[in-house]
Parts: C-alpha cells; structure tokens; sequence
C-alpha cells in the first residue's frame, strides 16, 4: 500500500522519474523495482546504474526512505529492519566506533547462521576483523527457514570461503543425538533427491 499510494502520488507530475519510468517500463515493472527498494535498504544503496532515469529513480527513492526513516525514529516507531539498517550505517560510516567494537569483541560467535540476511551479514563484516578478534559460526544451509525475512542460506558458503581465505578452518558435524536412527533413515530417503550431494547424518 506505502509503495502504490507513493507511485501514486509521483505519477501526477509529468516531470517525476517515476512518472517517466512507468511511461517507458510500464507501471507493473516500476511497482516491482520499488517494492525490492523498499523491502531491502541495503540494494536500494547499493544499487548501480548508468542509466540517467534509474539514477533519477533511485535519488528520489532514497529521499522518501530517509524521510520516512527520520520521520520513524523521531517517534519511536522503528521496527527490527529498521534497526538492522541504522546498525549498519552506523558501523559503516563511523570506522572509529567500528574499529573499537573490533577491539573490545574478541570473539564473535553466531548461532543459526543459515538464517542470517544480507545487511545482517554486512553488520558481521563490518565488526570482524581477523588481526583483532575471531568469528565462530554454526549452521546448517537445508535448515534456513526464515526466508521470509530475507535469509540467503548462500551467505553461509560465502562466509565459510572468506574464512578460509584468512587462516580459518571449517569443521563438519557428521553426528546427530536428536532423533532415532529409523527417522533419521527415512528422512535422508525422501530428501536425498532433493540436494545435489546427500549427507546421511546419522553416524
């Protein structure tokens, strides 16, 4: 609804970048690009284009989030999506603050990794620094669920190459004491199409 009554609102002056794009993209296209810009800040800043248009598109995409962002936090009304974009901001613009959470966290451990979202993943980055402390995480890919509120299982395959790449070491849990073998049995049965490479995890 914010996005339509937006759309709406830019598509009554001729001179708006919206109102150019729908004339061009048409109105559905439009609609969709901005519901990904709305759903996920981190594209809508990190988003790259030449073409004038989008870049126009863009600009005016960012006034209307911060507008609402601002308008958001000065009456306490910040939600979970909220917060994980301001902590990245904030992390991100400020490399003093930064630097001293590296210093003062030595030990950065996350549980249930698969279920990890890209700008959390950025707020991650930002706070491990492999010459001032280390990061643990557990997890398994075919378990992430939350894909409702934009976990990227592939954030765990990439997490455990970039450490790797720095010295780290990656350890498979091969044991499960959390069910019975004949479940245990039936489930590598039935999804063991399902994966590229079935591990039966029963030992």
């Amino acid at each position: 609804f914010r996005i339509r009554t937006f759309l709406k609102q830019n598509l009554k002056n001729p001179s708006s970048p919206f109102f150019l794009a729908t004339q061009k993209w048409g109105t559905r296209l439009v609609e969709n690009f901005l519901s990904k810009l709305f759903e996920n800040p981190l594209w809508l800043y990190e988003t790259r284009s030449k073409n004038p248009l989008i870049q126009k598109t863009l600009k005016e995409t960012k006034t209307f989030f911060e507008t609402g962002l601002n308008e958001k936090k000065q009456n306490g009304w910040v939600h979970l999506d909220d917060l994980e974009f301001l902590t990245y901001t904030l992390l991100k613009n400020d490399t003093t603050l930064c630097h001293n959470l590296q210093t003062r966290y030595t030990h950065i451990l996350v549980d249930e990794f698969q279920d990890t979202n890209p700008i959390q993943a950025k707020i991650i980055s930002l706070l491990f620094n492999p010459d001032k402390n280390h990061l643990f995480f557990v997890g398994d890919p075919k378990q992430s669920i939350y894909r409702f509120r934009k976990a990227d299982s592939a954030l765990f395959v990439h997490f455990i190459e970039e450490i790797k790449s720095k010295g780290g070491i990656e350890v498979p849990l091969q044991e499960t004491f959390r069910m019975a073998k004949p479940l245990c049995d039936f489930v590598n049965k039935i999804f063991e199409p399902l994966f590229e490479k079935s591990e039966n995890i029963w030992q």
